[in-house]
This record gives structure tokens, sequence and C-alpha cells, in this order.
């Protein structure tokens, strides 16, 4: 039996009450984080253009845009509003890349079409970062040295896996569909700082629909996708599948490597470095203007996704890491408002940009979650200050990053401030963190038109 096989009968056969109840958790937390962050992201521009590219072509009416005003097909709502919550790349990160930002679109888009239970959605998600974490186990980091942006990779079969299960595939189709989207598999690191970033993670998540319902409509494919020769191991990475092949649902995946929610909205790269500025400048008291010199040493990578050391635009300024700490030694803190233009052109923060250095450091691994950084202050006085930084991602096997429902409440709020009232948007909350009890999830969808 192959690996595509071995999962669908697997996804098939798993009940919601089979899923470890810290997985359900992180589910329901990844639910209000990204709806949060694809809130957020009807701000911005380049997503409002696909939307009206979309609304021009002729489409089914079956799944809500967030914040559109419009319904498409599923793959073209799941194509935006995972653009959406990519945008402002303040979504979730984990073994596997943006993890939620890919599959939460593809199942909000399917489970509004199909009229699911609240319940049914959140098994499908858990099932499809099954497959993409324990895929990640054995093609990473190798397929991200290869320059392939795994978000788009794994995502795109993630979310072949949600609407499998969520459209109900018989277990030929589910076979196929997991073969034919192996060959939709795309995304590239050089487009970091652009808006196609954002549109690839979108485009994966419609193109996990896609790939189900061609399949359902007699499409076939190889069973052999994965591990055959010419699959997907050999053509993204060097990496072979064990022998004994993949053991889905035991030891689950996000349970056992975490599940990232942001606290900065850019790359996860910077967090450790932005994390060590902090803490040394709370420690110390000192300010921008007391500072000569700074020198972050970054894992792989984060050396590589910072690729912009003079940022020009708010997406670029997202892949700086002198962009990054040059906002903290102004503001002590890294905000949505940090990436307004008018502040990446804000000569004070441009004047902070440039006493800091970017180095790799050949003593972490070259992709490790908690985003470890050490942080270098020289001073004018010549005092030197050293920290190391890293984001807890342990807490993330149960609490996203340690994040509680709490302080997730307060992102969610923070990404709707100005856009809906403080009432509205803790009612939203309310609906998302107990969406496992709803019996449909059209109620949250009208709400986020």
């Amino acid at each position: 039996m192959t690996i595509i096989q071995d999962f669908v009968k697997f996804a098939r056969a798993t009940e919601y009450d089979d899923i470890p109840p810290e997985v359900r958790e992180i589910a329901v937390k990844a639910f209000i984080d990204t709806i949060a962050v694809m809130y957020r992201g009807g701000e911005a521009e380049k997503p409002e253009k696909l939307a009206r590219y979309i609304q021009h072509l002729p489409s089914l009416d079956q799944s809500t845009v967030i914040r559109k005003e419009m319904k498409t097909s599923m793959a073209n709502a799941a194509l935006i509003n995972g653009m959406l919550a990519h945008v402002d790349d303040y979504d979730d990160s984990g073994l596997p890349g943006h993890v939620s930002a890919v599959l939460v679109p593809a199942a909000l888009s399917v489970a509004e079409y199909c009229g699911s239970t609240g319940q049914e959605m959140l098994k499908a998600y858990c099932i499809g970062v099954e497959l993409q974490y324990k895929l990640a186990e054995v093609m990473s980091p190798m397929i991200n040295q290869g320059g392939w942006h795994a978000t788009c990779i794994y995502g795109a079969l993630g979310a072949t896996a949600i609407a499998g299960v969520l459209l109900g595939l018989n277990e030929e189709d589910f076979v196929n569909a997991l073969g034919l989207v192996s060959s939709k598999a795309s995304g590239i690191v050089v487009n970091f700082g652009t808006s196609t970033k954002s549109y690839q993670n979108g485009l994966a998540a419609a193109n996990g629909i896609e790939a189900a319902l061609l399949a359902r409509a007699g499409i076939d494919a190889s069973p052999s996708a994965f591990e055959g020769v010419g699959g997907l191991a050999q053509c993204f990475s060097s990496a072979t599948f064990p022998q004994e092949g993949i053991q889905f649902g035991v030891d689950w995946g996000v349970k056992t490597h975490g599940l990232c929610l942001k606290k900065y909205p850019c790359c996860l790269g910077s967090h450790g470095a932005i994390e060590a500025l902090t803490g040394m400048m709370q420690e110390h008291g000192f300010t921008g203007n007391d500072v000569e010199s700074v020198t972050g040493e970054v894992m792989g990578y984060a050396y590589r996704c910072l690729s912009y050391e003079d940022p020009t635009n708010e997406l670029e300024a997202k892949f700086s890491l002198p962009y990054a700490l040059g906002s903290v030694l102004v503001d002590r803190k890294v905000t949505l408002r940090s990436f307004h233009q008018n502040r990446i052109n804000d000569p004070v923060v441009r004047n902070e940009m440039v006493k800091v250095r970017k180095i790799e450091s050949n003593e972490f691994e070259y992709l490790d979650l908690s985003s470890p950084a050490h942080v270098t202050v020289v001073l004018k006085d010549k005092t030197v200050l050293t920290r190391f930084g890293q984001i807890d991602c342990t807490g993330g096997m149960s609490l996203g990053s340690g994040m509680s429902f709490k302080e997730l409440e307060e992102k969610f709020l923070d990404c709707t401030e100005g856009m809906l009232s403080t009432q509205k948007a803790s009612e939203i909350f309310q609906k998302i963190r107990v969406i496992e009890q709803a019996p449909s999830i059209d109620g949250i969808m009208r709400a986020l038109r």
C-alpha cells in the first residue's frame, strides 16, 4: 500500500473523538487566529485587486469571500481568503510552513458549501494538518533549502485532504485527488516580499479544492505520487520515506512539534531577534539614541528569507531584519502599525535601520520554529550587550505559542479595530470559540462578509 493509500484509509476512518483534545484545541485557536488575520487582510490593496478580477469571471455562488460582500466558487473563495489570511504575514507557522492560512480558507469554503457542522470542519482541518506535519517530518528542511515555498507545497496537500473529507470522497477518488494535487503544488521563495507570496498561499487552498473536485469528476492520478520515482519527495527534496511508511494519527505531528501563533506581523525568522532586542531595552533602559550598532545572528532559513536590507514598501519591510529591529529601537515594539507605509518612510526609523547588521549563525539548525537569534548591541559609550532570543513553540502543542484564549481575543480585537465595533468583534470571536458546537458555519460566514 502506498503512503497516499495509507493516509486515505486513516482520513476516512477517523472520527472527531479519535482526535486528541490538545489537537482539537489547537484547531479552534487556529480558526480564531486565521479568521482574525483574514479580516485584517481585507484592508490590503492586492487581495482587493484579485477579488475584482474574480468578480468578472463566470462563477458559481457557493462560498463567502471575507469582507467583500460576495460569494463565488469554493476554489475561488479559498483563493481570495487564502491571500487575505497571509498578506500581513501575521498568520500561524509550524513545521510545514504557514499552516492555517491555507487550510482554514479551504475548510471554510468547502464546509460552507456542504453545510458541514463546526465539528465536521474541525475534524477535516485536523486531518489535513496531520498530513502536512507527517510529510514535513520527512521532507523538511530540504524542501526549504531548495527554494520552494513549503507552505504552498504542503498546503495544497492538506487542503486536498480537507476537501476530500468534507466532500465525502470515496477511497479511489480521494487517492486520485492527492496524486493529482501533487502535480499542482508549487510556490517559490524568490517571491517573498511581494504580493505573489500571499497569492500562492491562496492558490494552494484553491488547488486542493480543485483537485478533490477533479478527482470526483473522474480524473485519475498515481497512488505513488508521494514516494514514487519522479514523485513529490524526489522532486522537491532529497528525502526518502521510511520503508515502514508513515503512521498517521499516532503521535499527531502538530502535538509533537507545535503550532506558533504569531505575536508580530512579519516573517517568523525575525521574531527571536525582536524578542531579544525588546528584552534588552526593557532590562537596560537604553533607547535608539544610545545605540551605535546592532547585530542579529539568525538561523539559515531566516537569513535567506529576511532578504531586504533597505525595504521600500510594507511587504518588503516584513522580510527585513534591519526594519524590524529599527522599529524596536524607535518604538520598543513591533505592531501592525509598524508596517504602514508612512512608518516605513519615516526618517527616524530609517536612521535606526542603518545601525542593524544581519549575519547567519552556524550554531542554529537551518530551520528552527523557535526562531533562535543572538542579538549584540554596542552602545555609544562602548558598552556591549548580548542576549539570546526565541519564541515559545512548546506551548504551541496545546496553547499555540503560549497564547491563551484571552490573548487570542486581544489579537482578534486588534486585527478588527476600525472595521468592527468591539462588541461585534467580541461576538464573532465567541462564535468561533465555540465553533465545535455549531450545527453549521453559516452564521459565522454571514458575519464576516
